[in-house]
């Protein structure tokens, strides 16, 4: 999209028209002034100077396609001037004739040139997001500023790329990096901005076994930028858990040969800044060795090392090695890797672009891993990585792809349109994303995500069940198991777990559990000590769990009143007897022989 493009004057040696770059030097000042709905004016003032006594300008061309773009006005000091839109579709042209002639060397053509767009700045949920696009370098434009005005109602800036040197957020044209300007304003309270998507997921699942089998996929789960809130999960699975990388993996059974289409559905909160981790996810050794496609002892990886040795410092060198290639991405090929893609840097796609820095970062002995997810609104898979900060204790995610297509800053600031689907850090090819789970080349609509102003509520959901019967023998050993169940939207964290009794010695009577996932359990196993063999009495095990009290009688009886034990006991004693007697008769019939 493309909000100002070069300008072509037409100019008149008095025999006719004579298009001559040197033969003018054009400055200008443009201004975005933005109102409360969106709507933008762009103001553009222009001085041409004319560098020779022989040329005239006498026409400004501009295209402008079929960007949205309403109420052209263009004046100089003797007033308005024609304006007139020219053919149509990608060809549709701008053209303003002009009334001075800005004759003699030296002097200039001073005229301004306004019009309004709803394309630049746009709402999203929590978020007003502004796009102003690099104006195309020409000769004879020696210089040029850009200036940004954007009501308090719009919301707190957090995010601009490049940040200007005014502080009137003006900047000059050697600011401007890469492709243009971008600006983030955050609508919502609290100093670490966020964005709330909503989103419907569907995994289909298929056995292809002719016997019953269990398969695991990954749902999307907390990271250090993001929140989630699941609110539904159908059909419910056997568990959901949570992997070394962070990610919750649900559990499904299916039949021989079944199929399973499971639907996750819920919100995301993605944050600007990262929370610290946790110390249980603090990453390992794991996080710095090779990988398949992230080969960290190709001896070109090793050195290109060499000259790196920040994060910061690989990201720009991945940048500088590697070229987006967009027909490639839009073709489902597959996936070279670090070392496949130097092979061919100019085509490289959000995957290459990751695992190039993973495997630089890894061989420099930086923790790093990937992030496959989204960038919103478009709701192709995208990659990006994540490299481990020991001083801010956070992973910190980067996008060098966007970097490389975008020309702007996202090592310093990532924006908030990236909603995290899967890690991988243990394993490069797994666990694999939503939309990969096909069934006969589906072409269905797997990722349905939209933006949302609507908070979500945190539901929180807790119950305790356990496999104790209502009776137990004495004398005999007895093990039991209590599970927590998290029937809420959110991860419920770590939390003590405590079983008291009244007469019974339990084993393992105090335990942390770990984090639990929405549509998770938990399963913890105790023991209770061997009970005197004559105990006839009864007790109450109390269960005690985030605030939770349950209470299960329990009636202790003596081995012989067990009627079960007591048959069973009966046939094991006629069982030996009719084995003694058997080998007595035996050797009777074999003293007999002799």
């Amino acid at each position: 999209m493309k909000f100002l493009l070069g300008i072509i004057l037409y100019l008149i040696l008095f025999s006719g028209p004579i298009y001559a770059d040197s033969k003018f030097t054009t400055t200008y000042d443009l201004t975005y002034k933005v109102e409360e709905s969106g709507i933008t004016t762009v103001t553009q003032n222009f001085q041409i100077k004319n560098n020779t006594s022989e040329f005239l300008p006498q026409q400004y061309i501009t295209t402008i396609g079929k960007q949205e773009l309403v109420n052209f006005q263009a004046f100089d000091k003797t007033g308005k001037l024609d304006v007139k839109l020219d053919g149509s579709g990608d060809n549709r042209t701008l053209i303003v004739k002009f009334r001075q002639s800005g004759a003699g060397l030296g002097q200039s053509l001073n005229w301004t040139l306004t019009y309004q767009t709803n394309e630049i700045a746009k709402r999203h949920g929590q978020i007003w997001e502004i796009y102003i696009q690099k104006p195309e370098d020409k000769t004879e434009v020696q210089s040029y500023t850009i200036g940004l005005y954007v009501p308090n109602s719009l919301g707190k800036p957090f995010i601009t790329k490049p940040v200007p040197k005014s502080s009137d957020h003006i900047w000059t044209n050697t600011e401007i990096e890469g492709k243009g300007i971008y600006a983030s304003y955050f609508l919502g309270q609290g100093n670490n901005p966020f964005q709330i998507f909503d989103f419907k997921l569907t995994y289909h699942l298929h056995n292809s076994k002719l016997y019953p089998a269990e398969t695991e996929f990954a749902l999307p789960g907390d990271k250090s930028y993001q929140k989630i809130f699941l609110q539904s999960l159908t059909p419910l699975p056997v568990n959901v858990y949570i992997d070394r990388d962070n990610n919750w993996i649900a559990k499904y059974s299916l039949g021989p040969a079944g199929n399973i289409d499971v639907i996750a559905t819920g919100s995301a909160i993605v944050y600007f800044r990262p929370t610290p981790q946790k110390d249980s996810f603090v990453p390992t050794l794991d996080y710095v060795k090779w990988q398949r496609y992230w080969e960290t002892t190709d001896p070109r990886i090793i050195s290109m090392v060499k000259k790196t040795s920040t994060p910061k410092e690989i990201y720009d060198l991945v940048l500088k090695t590697l070229k987006y290639d967009p027909q490639r991405a839009a073709k489902n090929i597959s996936r070279l890797g670090a070392s496949g893609i130097l092979n061919n840097p100019n085509s490289a796609i959000s995957l290459e672009f990751t695992d190039l820095f993973i495997a630089l970062t890894r061989a420099s002995d930086i923790p790093s891993r990937e992030i496959n997810g989204i960038v919103f609104p478009h709701l192709n898979l995208h990659s990006w990585p994540e490299y481990y900060d020991k001083t801010t204790r956070t992973w910190k995610m980067i996008d060098p792809t966007l970097g490389s297509t975008t020309g702007l800053d996202y090592f310093n600031d990532l924006d908030l349109n990236h909603m995290a689907l899967v890690t991988r850090g243990q394993n490069s090819s797994s666990p694999l994303s939503v939309g990969t789970y096909k069934v006969n080349d589906d072409n269905s609509n797997d990722i349905q995500v939209t933006y949302s102003s609507r908070v979500p509520d945190r539901k929180e959901k807790i119950s305790i069940r356990t496999n104790l019967p209502p009776k137990i023998t004495s004398g005999l050993p007895f093990s039991g198991k209590v599970y927590i169940d998290n029937n809420g939207s959110t991860i419920f964290g770590q939390n003590k777990l405590e079983i008291q009794t009244g007469k019974l010695n339990i084993g393992n009577d105090r335990v942390t559990t770990p984090e639990i996932p929405p549509f998770g359990h938990v399963e913890i196993s105790f023991t209770i000590d061997q009970i005197p063999w004559a105990e006839d009495a009864s007790d109450i095990i109390t269960i005690k769990f985030a605030g939770l009290t349950k209470d299960y009688k329990i009636d202790i009886q003596p081995i012989f009143t067990n009627k079960y034990l007591f048959v069973i006991g009966g046939l094991t004693i006629l069982g030996l007897i009719s084995i003694i007697a058997q080998i007595t008769r035996g050797i009777f019939f074999q003293k007999q022989k002799r």
